[in-house]
């Protein structure tokens, strides 16, 4: 089985990141305690060291212990989830899952959290359109932000040299940015990210995985859930769903209707009509078959439905 870990630095994190890697379905853990050897029944196993708020040194060493015990050969994805606003050790706590992995490992860093309006823009975090220092979280009365440069808040206490991409390297073709993340990488093990809507994440996540080398995601979730659902899909690894709706309610077609418009679905209208007779039965079940087969490999969602949509009569 392939594993997902990641290691946290407070348990609402933990939680949130196990919340969204469950959207593309896995099964996932958020767990208090860690013990070696112990063995879990689940895709994604999601810890927090609870070091937000410690000094560096301690941050450090809880971080190296918690990835000494969960590091396994079969872990598909390795996440140091930071906090949305920055706060934190995370120069630090990125030194610890490096030094602590592969030699060849490189932290990838996209802070942004779109969904929640967070974003980054020329290396500058806003939070609701603020500059992140002047926003509430910026305020926060124990772990403080004092710039909004987010370049300096990821190098503050890591060892690591880094890499900083912004807009204008995000909105180049995917090829050109490839080439400048594997040059990069010859000198960087930080590569940091601008990011602005989740489309940018995607395309990263896409030149990250085509750039063929070896990562930790770093990010307060979404490039971690993208990022992992385009190796399942590199890997052939994601999992299909299969919906058949066969009702006429008027409360099945607003379903119907609302799903479409939230989700990248592969529609398949089925003749019922076709079913009365043995030949036509057959004859529709083969042309639904072969529509299927045209989508398996662009889509992970299917709706094979016989219910009226808009305004198409029963």
């Amino acid at each position: 089985m392939q594993k997902y870990i990641v290691i946290a630095d407070d348990l609402t994190g933990s939680n949130a990141t196990c919340s969204l890697l469950k959207k593309i379905g896995l099964r996932a853990a958020s767990i208090l305690k860690l013990q070696n050897g112990m063995k879990y029944d689940t895709d994604v196993i999601s810890y927090s060291t609870g070091s937000r708020g410690l000094d560096k040194e301690e941050a450090y060493k809880k971080v190296s212990e918690a990835i000494k015990i969960l590091k396994d050969k079969n872990v598909l994805v390795y996440n140091k989830r930071i906090d949305s606003t920055l706060r934190g050790n995370i120069g630090a706590e990125i030194n610890a899952m490096l030094d602590n992995l592969e030699d060849d490992r490189i932290a990838v860093v996209v802070p942004a959290y779109p969904d929640s309006k967070r974003i980054v823009v020329n290396k500058t975090m806003l939070v609701n359109g603020v500059l992140l220092e002047n926003s509430d979280a910026g305020k926060d009365p124990k772990t403080p932000i004092k710039t909004s440069c987010v370049e300096t808040l990821i190098q503050k206490d890591c060892k690591y040299s880094s890499t900083y991409f912004d807009l204008a390297d995000i909105e180049q073709p995917i090829e050109k940015l490839i080439k400048k993340i594997q040059k990069s990488t010859e000198k960087s093990r930080v590569l940091i990210f601008d990011t602005v809507n989740n489309e940018d994440i995607i395309k990263i996540s896409r030149a990250i995985i085509q750039s063929n080398i070896n990562i930790i995601t770093v990010d307060p979730g979404p490039f971690t859930l993208y990022f992992s659902k385009e190796l399942q899909k590199e890997k052939h690894l994601e999992k299909k769903i299969l919906m058949l709706i066969g009702s006429v309610t008027e409360t099945t077609k607003k379903q119907i209707e609302y799903i479409l418009q939230e989700e990248d679905i592969f529609l398949v209208k089925m003749k019922a009509e076709s079913f009365f007779e043995k030949e036509s039965c057959i004859k529709e079940i083969e042309r639904v078959i072969s529509f299927i087969k045209k989508g398996i490999e662009s889509y992970e969602l299917f709706l094979i439905t016989t219910s009226p949509i808009g305004d198409e009569k029963n």
